[in-house]
C-alpha cells in the first residue's frame, strides 16, 4: 500500500464548510466519506494528484486509528514463570555450546539435555495452553484491526485508478495488490472464509508482478488444507518466475550482486512438493523436489530436504 502525505497546512488552506465538524470531532467513518467525496470531485476536474494526497491523509488517520485500538489481552497465569524459566535454560545451552566450542568437543550431550529440562519445563507450566492462549489474544486483537484494513483497501483501490489515470500503472498495480492483500488478511481474521476466497481470486486475476500475493493466496489455500488450489497457485508462480515475468527485486546497493534467482523459487518448488504429496501424487512430488534442489544450487548450494508442513 503508497500512502502520499500531505504537506502540513494544505488541509488548513482549504476554507471549511459552514458549521462543519473539524477533522478530529469528527467520527472516522464521517471523514472518510467526506473526504473520499472531496478526491472523486477533484478527480472529476483532473486533478488526480490532489485526489491521491486526499486519499493519502485519510490512509494516515485510518492506520493512527487502527495502532490505537485496545482489546483486552488475556493472560496465562503460568506466563512469566515459563518465560523466566526458559530464558534461563537458553543461557545455560548457550554457555555449554561455547565452553564445547573451546575445547573442541561435541554439544550433542549439552542439546539432549537441553531438550530433556525443556520438555519438563512444558509439562510443568503446560506450555501448549500458555501458547494457546497467546495465539487467542492475538486473534481477538487481529481481528478488531480487520476493519480498519478493509477501509485501507477501499482507499488503495480508490487511489489505484487516479494513478491509472495519471499513466502511473506502477502505482496502480501496488495499489490494487495492496487492496488485495488487505482484504484477503482481513477476512482470514474475521473468519469470513467466503469473502477470504473471494479476495483470494480477485487477487490471484490482477496477474501480480511480484510474488507476494501468490505466496498469500496459495498459504490461504494451503492452510486450509485445499490442496489442489494451493499446488495450482504454485505451479503458477513458478511458471512466472521461470519465464521471467516475475523477477528478483533489484539490490538497494548498486554494489550489491543481483541474486542468480528470484529468493522465494525454491521455497515454492517445496510447498508444490509438499501439496503433491498430500494429494497423493508421489512421482509428481519427488520432481518438484529435485526442482527444488537444482533451484538451491543454482543459487549457491543447497540440497534437497523434506517438503515443508502447512
Amino acid at each position: 500500500m503508497l500512502t502520499i502525505a500531505v504537506p502540513t497546512g494544505a488541509l488548513a488552506q482549504r476554507p471549511a464548510s459552514a458549521g462543519r465538524p473539524s477533522a478530529r470531532q469528527q467520527s472516522l467513518d464521517e471523514y472518510l466519506t467526506l473526504r473520499r467525496k472531496e478526491a472523486v470531485q477533484l478527480a472529476q476536474k483532473r486533478e488526480y494528484a490532489q485526489a491521491i494526497a486526499v486519499l493519502g491523509a485519510c490512509k494516515e488517520r485510518v492506520e493512527a486509528e487502527s495502532r490505537s485500538v485496545r482489546v483486552q489481552l488475556r493472560t496465562d497465569p503460568n506466563a512469566e514463570a515459563y518465560r523466566k524459566e526458559l530464558g534461563e535454560l537458553g543461557r545455560w545451552l548457550r554457555q555449554q555450546v561455547q565452553q564445547a566450542r573451546q575445547k573442541q568437543a561435541g554439544v550433542g550431550s549439552a542439546v539432549s539435555q537441553f531438550q530433556t529440562r525443556k520438555a519438563e519445563l512444558d509439562k510443568k507450566y503446560n506450555a501448549e495452553r500458555i501458547r494457546q492462549t497467546q495465539l487467542s489474544s492475538l486473534d481477538r486483537l487481529q481481528a478488531a484491526r480487520a476493519p480498519f484494513r478493509l477501509k485501507l483497501a477501499d482507499l488503495d483501490e480508490q487511489s489505484a485508478a487516479y494513478y491509472e489515470a495519471l499513466g502511473d500503472r506502477d502505482h496502480a498495480m501496488a495499489d490494487r495488490m495492496g487492496a488485495g492483500l488487505a482484504r484477503l488478511e482481513a477476512f482470514q481474521d474475521l473468519k469470513q472464509v467466503s469473502q477470504a476466497r473471494a479476495a483470494a481470486e480477485r487477487l490471484l486475476a490482477l496477474n501480480p508482478p511480484n510474488a507476494g500475493p501468490y505466496d498469500a493466496v496459495g498459504r490461504f489455500y494451503q492452510g486450509r488444507g485445499e490442496f489442489q488450489a494451493a499446488a495450482g497457485v504454485w505451479k503458477r508462480v513458478i511458471a512466472a518466475i521461470e519465464g521471467g515475468k516475475i523477477l528478483p527485486q533489484k539490490p538497494s546497493k548498486p554494489t550489491t550482486p543481483a541474486p542468480v534467482v528470484h529468493p522465494m523459487l525454491e521455497q515454492f518448488y517445496r510447498q508444490l512438493a509438499f501439496c503433491l504429496l498430500k494429494l497423493n501424487r508421489n512421482a509428481e512430488s519427488q520432481v518438484a523436489l529435485q526442482q527444488a534442489a537444482a533451484v538451491a544450487a543454482r543459487a549457491g548450494g543447497g540440497a534437497a530436504g523434506a517438503p515443508p508442513r502447512s
